[in-house]
């Protein structure tokens, strides 16, 4: 979607438009869905952050100012509704993540390449999701929504210093859970260090 195409959608959701709405909330379903996924890791608690996430940009949509991205302001009320769902009692149960974004072919390698690539992308995403919060949120967030470190920091609502310091002890952890994939025969993985 264009800038300029949002802008005019935005103007037009905020005069009580629920069509242009829709259009925006269409454009940034992807992004709000990985990051309520990122921190609930269970689809059916996933489905109803992403919903409350939108009830919610709604009913604040005259109080969006325009200071960070529209696509950054979404992220910012996904992150803390599912921060808010996470504190409540009753989500004190162990889950699995998953992304159930559908992964985009190489043309330019081999179908058992490819294969082996998602594979490698499966277990990459499994050993973030057995990461705690505060270091799968930032490394979700950097590496996988190629959000910078100031971004991130500011969704956040700490230092950079301090998101700079969680990915790196989640990045170190990483490192330990991917080498012992490959000990037990899988390829070699890597997720590359040096936060943006």
């Amino acid at each position: 979607m264009s800038v300029m195409t949002e802008i005019e959608l935005l103007e037009r959701a905020r005069n009580g438009d629920t069509d242009a709405f829709a259009q925006l909330c269409e454009a940034h379903r992807g992004r709000i869905w990985r990051t309520v996924s990122s921190v609930t890791r269970r689809r059916a608690d996933a489905e109803d952050l992403a919903q409350e996430t939108l009830i919610k940009a709604w009913q604040a949509l005259g109080s969006y100012r325009g200071e960070a991205s529209l696509g950054s302001w979404l992220t910012r009320i996904a992150l803390n509704a599912a921060h808010d769902h996470q504190k409540s009692a009753w989500m004190r149960r162990v889950c699995f993540w998953r992304d159930d974004r559908p992964d985009e072919p190489d043309d330019a390698l081999s179908l058992p390449e490819q294969t082996a690539r998602r594979e490698q992308q499966r277990l990459v995403r499994a050993a973030v999701a057995g990461l705690g919060e505060k270091e799968r949120t930032p490394i979700h967030l950097i590496y996988f929504e190629e959000y910078s470190l100031a971004e991130v920091a500011r969704l956040e609502g700490v230092p950079e210093s301090t998101i700079r310091s969680r990915v790196k002890v989640g990045l170190k952890r990483l490192a330990g859970k991917l080498s012992e994939l490959e000990t037990e025969g899988c390829p070699p993985l890597r997720l590359e260090e040096g936060a943006r």
